[in-house]
């Protein structure tokens, strides 16, 4: 059912892709008018939208072959969040309050299992509660070892301040490499399309007037 969902999402994005190719050839025609020597640079605007797509599209597939995680990400919207010491933060879109800790390297890979709802980090220590339960967890990222306690208020003596648990789809580690590699996907995405439209559209507009002083020079 995702592979059909993803399938349909991906039918709509090339389909908005025309539509806003349709606007770019509108603003072409704005532009140019209807000079019968200017249709292919019309049709080459309509053209760029469906283009721009396919780019993004592959990109989404390389981003998503070579991070780990990334392909759940921004496929399926699931959750892939690098804590200290090599422990990643984890969860399906489709089961948001599912969510745990987990370390690959080590033998038993599930150090805090499922049912993790909140979360914060300081230094090594990832705080958290439980969505399934009333209660929370210490986890020592040094040692991978994971304490239960059952109060908020034993949470904030543990941690020697007051803890402010993030819900986990709006968690960011506190080293800011997930933020940063979400800023620079985002311009890998947009920023290439919209330097070329900008340039695409200078060039029509330079176009025009060039042909506009042709034909006062004609005249």
């Amino acid at each position: 059912m995702e592979f059909i969902g993803l399938l349909i999402a991906g039918v709509l994005f090339f389909a908005l892709s025309v539509l806003i190719g349709c606007v770019y050839g509108g603003i072409a025609w704005l532009i140019l008018r209807s000079r019968r020597e200017f249709r292919k640079f019309r049709w080459a605007a309509v053209c760029l939208p469906p283009i721009f797509a396919a780019y993004m599209v592959a990109c989404a597939v390389v981003f998503a072959l070579s991070i780990p995680g990334e392909g759940d990400r921004i496929f399926f919207g699931d959750l892939y969040e690098r804590l200290p010491n090599g422990y990643t933060l984890k969860a399906m879109a489709k089961m948001p309050t599912y969510g745990m800790i987990q370390n690959d390297s080590i033998t038993v890979p599930h150090s805090v299992n499922g049912w993790v709802s909140r979360v914060a980090v300081d230094g090594p220590f990832v705080f958290g509660a439980y969505s399934d339960k009333e209660g929370y967890f210490v986890l020592d990222t040094r040692t991978g070892k994971n304490f239960d306690l059952a109060t908020i208020a034993e949470l904030d003596r543990q941690a020697g301040h007051p803890v402010r648990l993030a819900d986990i789809f709006s968690f960011r580690g506190s080293d800011g490499r997930g933020s940063f590699l979400l800023a620079v996907e985002r311009w890998i995405w947009f920023g290439p399309p919209l330097i070329c439209s900008l340039l695409y559209f200078g060039f029509l507009v330079r176009l025009r007037r060039q042909d506009s002083r042709g034909a006062l020079i004609r005249v």
